[in-house]
């Protein structure tokens, strides 16, 4: 709630840049709870009712991550022309066509097929890239903690989803779930995210200022290209992001093989979600007090040590759940790809920016059917373990060369609410 002050009195207003993060997220919720962080909740299922061995499910995710990648230049660029309420609009109706489709498939082609053609540009246009974009028109002191909240979607959904599926799976099914959630996307979620998400602050009551149409071209192609630190980034990330997605959707198969059921990799999942939830706040407020360096070298160290546990984990349930624990604060650099971005670039280029950045992030997912491929061939998971240390080690080093952002794109001081003294955001 923000407090302002003017001729004497107190008023106390809502800053509707708030409701804006809150529908994002609940967009980002619909958009990947089921396909992405529930994903290895449905491998069990599929292989015996789709006839299909892990690996192959495997390529559903890594395969869609793919197709994401190659159309995010395409969604930044949309992000920055389009009305939010539209990409969300779009995005959320194709959903829950989608999730609807997904609940009648009985082959592995037919479900492939899904995965590949109309989720990733329906998941795209109602996630993470038009979220954060919209994000950084309305924020600028305290970006940091706005895009860590906005980055909250792709765990939110973690912490809610697995142990929700664990125990309506006995009595739904996993065809029953897919069909619940597309008519929770498609009855609830597109119309309250369509009404409350609007495009960029206007009139007094604005604390961000407006980007006008012309200043989109400020930030271009070759400019983004050659930037250093965007690519310390990916160097950074990528590698972190393999860590988890390795071990992540492949948990539940992980997980049984423990000796553990199904309703215990839910709970492993949910809490690793919220270990997740915490880190990228936590990220976003320390790159707001220290820069992104700091978070991003403990996002490293994290994914690294993580698997470390991993490996001597040897069939151990508690030394499983730690590794996972550990790991899960490397979630953290999912808050800082857009602390940087908007760092670099500000709003006017942030979603050409970003939408460059998202054709990294599906590499993250390569390592999950590798994996799996491994497990198979060798009988166990050790092997991708160390691989997964190696990849940890690559981050951190990567880390260690992130600049400071240029001057030239800090943020300009905020804009008062009602009276010069009104507290910014």
């Amino acid at each position: 709630m923000e407090t302002s002050t003017s001729q004497g009195r107190g008023l106390f207003r809502w800053y509707h840049g708030w409701n804006i993060i809150a529908v994002c997220l609940l967009s980002q919720v619909a958009a990947l709870g089921l396909p992405t962080n529930s994903f290895t909740m449905f491998l069990k299922p599929w292989k015996e009712e789709l006839h299909a061995p892990i690996s192959q499910l495997a390529l559903c995710q890594t395969l869609m991550a793919l197709i994401c990648a190659f159309i995010g230049p395409l969604v930044g660029y949309v992000s920055d022309r389009k009305p939010a309420r539209l990409l969300f609009g779009c995005g959320l109706i194709g959903l829950a066509l989608v999730y609807a489709a997904i609940s009648r498939v009985t082959s592995l082609a037919q479900l492939l097929a899904l995965y590949v053609i109309p989720l990733p540009f329906v998941m795209s246009f109602a996630a993470t890239v038009p979220a954060q974009c919209l994000i950084t028109r309305w924020f600028t002191h305290r970006k940091g903690l706005a895009l860590g909240l906005g980055a909250l979607g792709i765990t939110l959904s973690g912490v809610i989803m697995p142990l929700l599926i664990s125990f309506l799976m006995p009595t739904l099914g996993w065809r029953g779930i897919w069909l619940y959630g597309a008519i929770i996307v498609g009855v609830f979620v597109f119309p309250l995210v369509v009404l409350v998400a609007r495009e960029k602050p206007a009139g007094p009551q604005s604390l961000a200022p407006a980007t006008p149409p012309e200043a989109a071209a400020k930030v271009g192609y070759r400019e983004i290209f050659r930037n250093r630190n965007l690519w310390i980034l990916v160097g950074s990330f990528v590698p972190i992001l393999m860590v988890a997605s390795g071990t992540l959707y492949n948990l539940a198969p992980i997980a049984l093989s423990y000796g553990m059921d199904l309703r215990s990799v839910g709970l492993l999942l949910t809490g690793f979600s919220v270990l997740g939830l915490l880190a990228k706040l936590a990220a976003g407020v320390l790159a707001d007090r220290f820069g992104a360096k700091p978070p991003l070298l403990t996002a490293a160290l994290a994914a690294t040590l993580g698997a470390l546990v991993l490996c001597f984990s040897a069939g151990q349930p508690t030394l499983l759940v730690a590794g996972v624990g550990v790991m899960a604060l490397s979630a953290g650099v999912w808050t800082l790809m857009a602390v940087v971005t908007a760092s670099e670039f500000g709003p006017a280029g942030f979603g050409r920016a970003f939408g460059i950045l998202s054709l990294f992030t599906p590499l993250g997912s390569l390592a999950s059917p590798v994996v799996a491929r491994v497990e198979e061939q060798t009988g166990t998971y050790s092997t991708s373990f160390a691989a997964l240390v190696g990849l940890g080690l690559v981050s951190t080093v990567m880390a260690l060369f992130l600049g400071q952002p240029p001057r030239r794109l800090a943020g300009a001081p905020t804009p008062t609410l009602v009276a010069p003294d009104a507290a910014s955001r």
